[in-house]
């Protein structure tokens, strides 16, 4: 066998035994939860579901968060785009629909100018993740001492309550790509503690930036 063959051999391994770990866990881990943790009040899961394409992704990651947490809070924010039928579904797999405003970054595409945003991962005009400023709006949950915001298209595989634990107002992963310095984090993915005074800070300044872009056309 030659380094190549050992090294596929070693991630079959690890991968066969990430599986075996999932399976245990997503058969026996309410069971663990219900004898060791006590649920708290005072956080809560978030996502933001601002049109039906949202949708199946926000039920499979509802899913997932009822199979593997032992927290049972579940935000997911709406728009007012999202049908009954849609709102019902996502109840039934135990979010909490809020109806919020709608809030898209189209502005980003005036802002960077051109047919195509700069990136290694750039899209064309018009075609930017609707509705991914909308997430704002819960640094405005101040009943909650912590947030994880969870992009719907996520899908938990084990237990990371402990994230509601780290200490800091936030923190996320850097936006990190193979051969590319980007000082950017990913947004996907963010444990936060509510503030209003950072959401006032926060909005302030979409709407600055939103009222520049409209006086620039």
């Amino acid at each position: 066998m030659n380094d190549e063959q050992r090294f596929e051999e070693n991630k079959l391994q690890f991968a066969h035994k990430d599986w075996r770990m999932y399976q245990i866990e997503s058969r026996f881990g309410q069971d663990w939860c219900k004898e060791n943790v006590k649920p708290r009040s005072d956080v809560t899961w978030l996502t933001i579901v601002v049109d039906e394409d949202f949708a199946v992704p926000a039920l499979v990651l509802g899913h997932s968060i009822r199979t593997f947490s032992c927290q049972r809070n579940m935000i997911a924010l709406i728009s007012d785009t999202v049908s009954e039928g849609t709102r019902k579904a996502l109840q039934s797999v135990g979010w909490d629909t809020r109806l919020v405003e709608e809030m898209d970054c189209e502005w980003l595409d005036a802002k960077v100018g051109g047919e195509r945003n700069s990136g290694l991962f750039a899209r064309p005009l018009g075609h930017r993740i609707k509705g991914t400023h909308t997430r704002f709006h819960a640094w405005n949950y101040t009943e909650y001492s912590k947030i994880i915001y969870v992009d719907a298209d996520y899908m938990l595989m084990t237990n990371i309550d402990e994230l509601f634990d780290i200490p800091d107002d936030f923190a996320a992963s850097p936006c990190a790509r193979p051969g590319v310095i980007d000082p950017c984090f990913n947004a996907g993915f963010l444990v936060f503690r509510p503030d209003t005074n950072y959401y006032n800070e926060i909005m302030n300044l979409w709407m600055e930036t939103t009222e520049k872009r409209h006086l620039s056309r």
